[in-house]
């Protein structure tokens, strides 16, 4: 008989007991935080991970979802406490752009000397540069990095501000925007966020203790006097308006004082082109082009060009005078027979250089030049008609021969050239020096033109002095005499 056996049925697993959550997002939206609520019973619940992550996904979550931080939270069973799961990325905002200028725009002080003591004229006012020199450096902005909040929309970053500077007169940006450049050669100013360079410095008052001494790299206008033992320098020209007191100007310009000099024999004015003053008075003018003034006393004047004295006086009277042309004047000397030397030499400043070739320009046979030259041209025109004559006897003839024509004809055609240029400089030098004077020239004067000497023993008046057939000579002035 068989057994009869009763088959159980398995008992159905109950269904899992779902969480449920609360979530947190701040308003900034840069992280999510997430809890069972603590009214809720926990007996016989399991969170999974799965749940969390459904839980994002239904709220949109969709950026910055950390699993282990996820993890933790269903392992902890610490469910009550809130648990960030996810991070937004924050955004990081530009850098601001900075600048650092090359130069102090502050105003410095007296210079200390290397022994120590203090230099109450060099204040170190002025700030020289130079074209294409560097006045200031910049960074530039950056934009920033944007943010992602936990939804994956973006956040936005601010942009960095440029430095808060900017270009004025004579100062240029490089393409990378970088650098300031100066594109003039003068005074570099940084007033109202702006570097500007101006090409003439205005001196408003005397150069004195309180202006210290003054060198720019430009021109320079002074609006009063130059007082004693002062110095002024300049790249270009140089004006002032009231006088100079025994101080020393030096200009590789034009100088130009309206109030005269006053030298007290230390005065020394140095200039690359003209001077022309009211009067000059115990004082040494140097300079390549012409010297002009009223009165011209007790001074030593050396113009590589012209003395053209210009005025109602325009009188020399005492010290030396020497000029590279002719010197003009309407009164040379004086009636109390003061003694006195004028002079008109050529080449005469790069004779006390010690210029070689400037020596050689006086002893040099203009003739014996051109002689040369036309020799050097009759050899290169020969030489010149063989390499012809070669080439058109076509191939057959020998070709060492052209050669050698050809190497004699450029020689000669160098020789020439240079022979050319030689006499062409002679020429630009062409000209006749001379002394004129349209009123009296007093005895004690002693004139020297070209290394012939005269020396006045009576008074004269309206000659022109030059040289003839090796002596000076005098002639009555012409209205063309007159400068």
């Amino acid at each position: 008989m068989e057994e009869n056996v009763a088959v159980t049925p398995e008992a159905a697993e109950p269904e899992r007991r779902k969480p449920e959550f609360e979530i947190k997002i701040p308003s900034d939206q840069l992280s999510v935080f997430v809890r069972i609520p603590s009214s809720f019973d926990l007996q016989g619940v399991t969170v999974e991970e799965a749940d969390v992550i459904a839980l994002l996904e239904k709220n949109a979550i969709k950026h910055g979802i950390v699993n282990d931080e996820i993890k933790e939270f269903c392992e902890r069973k610490n469910f009550h406490q809130w648990h960030k799961v996810a991070f937004g990325t924050q955004s990081v905002d530009g850098e601001n752009g900075t600048y650092s200028l090359t130069f102090n725009p502050d105003s410095s002080g007296p210079q200390e000397r290397e022994d120590g003591t203090v230099d109450y004229r060099e204040l170190g006012v002025i700030k020289n540069v130079f074209q294409s020199e560097v006045l200031c450096k910049l960074t530039l902005p950056t934009p920033g990095t944007d943010g992602t909040n936990v939804y994956g929309g973006v956040i936005p970053a601010k942009a960095g501000k440029a430095a808060a500077i900017d270009i004025g007169n004579n100062v240029s940006v490089t393409g990378d925007k970088t650098e300031f450049l100066a594109t003039v050669d003068g005074c570099v100013y940084f007033k109202q966020g702006k570097v500007y360079v101006e090409e003439t410095y205005i001196v408003k008052d005397d150069v004195s203790l309180k202006t210290g001494n003054v060198s720019f790299n430009g021109s320079i206008q002074i609006a009063a006097n130059v007082l004693q033992g002062f110095k002024v320098n300049a790249k270009n020209d140089i004006f002032v308006k009231g006088r100079v007191e025994g101080a020393e100007l030096t200009a590789g310009g034009n100088i130009v004082i309206a109030g005269g000099i006053t030298g007290m024999n230390t005065a020394k004015i140095d200039a690359g082109g003209d001077v022309a003053a009211k009067f000059i008075e115990n004082a040494t003018v140097i300079c390549g082009g012409n010297v002009s003034c009223d009165i011209l006393l007790m001074s030593t004047v050396k113009a590589e060009k012209g003395i053209i004295m210009k005025g109602q006086r325009a009188a020399i009277i005492g010290g030396h005078s020497l000029a590279g042309e002719k010197i003009v004047c309407k009164s040379l000397g004086s009636d109390k027979f003061i003694k006195q030397e004028v002079t008109v030499a050529k080449n005469w400043r790069m004779k006390e250089e010690g210029d070689e070739e400037s020596e050689d320009k006086d002893k040099v046979d203009i003739a014996a030049i051109k002689k040369k030259l036309f020799t050097a041209q009759q050899y290169y025109e020969m030489f010149d008609k063989k390499v012809r004559d070669e080439s058109n006897l076509g191939p057959a003839k020998s070709i060492s021969a052209l050669k050698d024509y050809m190497v004699k004809k450029s020689e000669f055609a160098a020789v020439v050239s240079s022979l050319e240029k030689l006499l062409e400089s002679f020429k630009e030098e062409d000209f006749m020096t001379s002394i004129s004077c349209t009123g009296f020239i007093y005895p004690g004067v002693k004139l020297c033109i070209d290394n012939c000497w005269l020396s006045i023993t009576e008074t004269m008046q309206n000659q022109k002095f030059y040289v003839h057939e090796g002596e000076i000579v005098a002639g009555a002035t012409l209205p063309s005499d007159n400068g």
